[in-house]
């Protein structure tokens, strides 16, 4: 017998939808609503459950496909200005992170409908175009229900700041012209107070260092106050000068600020035709509808239908800015006497303008951000969501934290030549430390779900609420315990929802995105890391074991067989064993003391030239243009 289907995607309130029970199926799409639903006794089930992960996987390599789909159609001189292709300013992994969850949406609804087969189709408004092209519009009904607006942060063009107030994260958003607004007004306070302005001289070269945080590579900073190049920060997202702290290191260091606006240079009536040209630009380039359909189209199944909208709205709220980066950019690099371009990232729009505009003139160098490739065990699954084997490395060099980190990336066919360990800068300054008290500290550190491989699903989210929930519960029955939860420092819709799940269910215990991780490790006894992806390990884990404390990675994938415990200066169990092991680390005093004797055996692979690693990197800088 046929049934009628409701398919529900950001609802709040689901009681004023009516269905006979036993003759509707209810389709959830999204953690909210199932939240909604189970809350009422309403049952349902789960989109993504009519996804194989096999579909999955062809879509994250369909969607990869795309990073620079624009150039698919054609390349089109008339959307470059001054080099640099307007159309792939975007970040591409931010690309990937809009649109992946929307193809998968899309894919799962023509499974739904083909399975189901169902007399009539009811949905909330925001499906409504998922739907059309799979089912006769007379069977299909819009449902008038309020949807919540989930969108935060670049989505909605907006800038998330977070801060703590007691134990409590408090989250608050300001459009990003607000936010610039003020990030102008802050800095020219600031720098001109300070003395922290570049006045460029010709005489000197210097190093162009991109969106960096002074507060934490103070041990850089010093570096290069020794260094025959002055060290030149361009930070168009967080500024350079954001806190007490990073003002005070770059003061100390003799290092300098640009001044973004110094090198505009262009009077309004001759910007407003410029914007003006590349606006009427854009327009024609959205004409080519059909072969974006066509582009955007996988086994028959449309999907430039429903993101065309989303695209161009994104594209035309910031022309405007695009077109002042690539000025200020162009005139930057035109005008300074550069050595080097030294970067965190390569996948930001401000990093793609000036990599773009630089198009290899100058040479450029890329600082390793992060640590997980701690177990060859995991290389093969996790190569392929790395961002250099989604995107490639644009760098001329890469600077590497160690051993395990030239394997990875050597193994799968990046450049030697490229390859450079240096150590890590941001972790020179890190030396074990040892706190005595009677009453043990455990930091909880709880990575959010990114799903960059789109491979979590709902279920994913309650698998991890009750992996954390049963961590949390065996923490509880010791005595004499203090517990403090750490949230990753990265904007991602999935903290909110963990910091929401641990105000309801664990109020008593403080939750911390924004506070410093060195502090809260050397304020702690036991480090604990809890993730639902392999891929996405926070470098915390180090960062624990460099400070000399018993690190256990609580993991919860089970997607890889077979995989080999670790127990040698990292503990890794699975959220589905028993966690004996874990009272045994925290209340055996032997068992911890094992663990921290065999981190620095470990440390070899994972760190090299510690304490040195900044001197390691500011040396290969005053020497990189002479390297063969």
């Amino acid at each position: 017998m046929k049934k009628d289907i409701i398919l529900l995607d950001s609802i709040d309130d689901v009681s004023k939808i009516n269905y006979i029970r036993g003759e509707t199926k209810i389709i959830a799409f999204d953690y909210i609503t199932h939240k909604k639903l189970y809350e009422k006794n309403i049952e349902h089930f789960f989109y993504d459950e009519y996804l194989s992960n096999i579909e999955i996987d062809e879509l994250f390599d369909f969607i990869k496909s795309h990073s620079i789909w624009n150039e698919k159609i054609f390349k089109s001189s008339n959307l470059e200005f001054e080099r640099v292709d307007i159309l792939r300013i975007i970040s591409p992994l931010e690309f990937h992170e809009t649109f992946f969850p929307i193809f998968k949406k899309i894919y799962s609804i023509k499974n739904i409908i083909k399975t189901e087969n169902p007399n009539h189709i009811h949905v909330s408004s925001n499906l409504k175009n998922f739907v059309e092209q799979f089912a006769d519009h007379k069977i299909i009904e819009e449902l008038s229900l309020p949807i919540r607006n989930l969108e935060r942060g670049f989505n909605v063009e907006q800038i998330e700041i977070r801060f703590n107030i007691l134990s409590k994260l408090v989250t608050i958003y300001l459009s990003k012209k607000l936010f610039s607004k003020l990030k102008s007004i802050h800095e020219n306070v600031v720098c001109t107070f300070f003395n922290l302005w570049y006045k460029p001289n010709k005489s000197q070269k210097a190093n162009l260092i991109l969106e960096l945080n002074p507060t934490l590579f103070s041990s850089l900073l010093s570096e290069f106050k020794d260094s025959q190049y002055a060290a030149v920060f361009l930070n168009q997202r967080r500024s350079a000068v954001w806190s007490w702290k990073s003002i005070q290191n770059l003061r100390k260091n003799g290092c300098k600020v640009i001044n973004s606006e110094k090198f505009f240079g262009i009077n309004k009536k001759t910007f407003e035709n410029i914007k003006s040209k590349y606006e009427l630009e854009l327009e024609k380039f959205w004409k080519n509808d059909e072969k974006l359909r066509i582009l955007f189209t996988k086994d028959d199944i449309q999907f430039w239908p429903v993101i065309k909208e989303k695209l161009i709205i994104l594209y035309h709220s910031r022309l405007e800015n695009y077109l002042k980066s690539i000025i200020i950019s162009k005139n930057i690099l035109n005008e300074l006497n550069l050595n080097s371009i030294l970067s965190l990232s390569e996948s930001g729009e401000n990093e793609n303008i000036i990599y773009q505009y630089n198009n290899n003139k100058i040479t450029t160098s890329l600082l390793q951000h992060s640590f997980f490739r701690y177990d060859e065990q995991l290389f093969d699954f996790q190569w392929r969501y790395e961002l250099q084997a989604m995107y490639g490395l644009k760098s001329n060099y890469y600077f590497l934290w160690g051993n395990a980190d030239y394997n990875f990336y050597s193994k799968y066919g990046i450049p030697k030549e490229k390859l450079i360990i240096t150590g890590s800068v941001k972790h020179d300054n890190y030396f074990s430390v040892q706190k005595i008290s009677k009453q043990k500290t455990v930091l909880l550190a709880v990575m959010p779900i990114t799903n960059v491989s789109g491979l979590c699903r709902i279920q994913t989210y309650l698998d991890y609420e009750e992996m954390l929930n049963k961590i949390l519960h065996t923490l509880k029955s010791i005595k004499n315990i203090k517990i403090i939860i750490k949230l990753h420092p990265g904007e991602n819709f999935s903290n909110i929802l963990l910091n929401q799940y641990f105000q309801l269910n664990h109020p008593d215990i403080p939750v911390l995105q924004v506070k410093p991780s060195k502090e809260l490790i050397e304020s702690s006894d036991i480090l604990i890391h809890t993730g639902p992806e392999f891929y996405e390990v926070s470098t915390i884990m180090l960062e624990g074991m460099l400070l000399g404390k018993p690190v256990i990675d609580v993991y919860l994938n089970d997607d890889i067989k077979n995989l080999k415990p670790l127990d040698d200066g990292l503990l890794r169990i699975s959220g589905k064993d028993n966690f004996e092991k874990i009272t045994n680390v925290i209340t055996d005093s032997n068992m911890s003391l094992k663990l921290r004797k065999s981190i620095p055996e470990q440390l070899k692979n994972y760190i090299s030239f510690h304490p040195n690693a900044c001197k390691n990197v500011c040396e290969f800088l005053e020497n990189i243009n002479h390297i063969k």
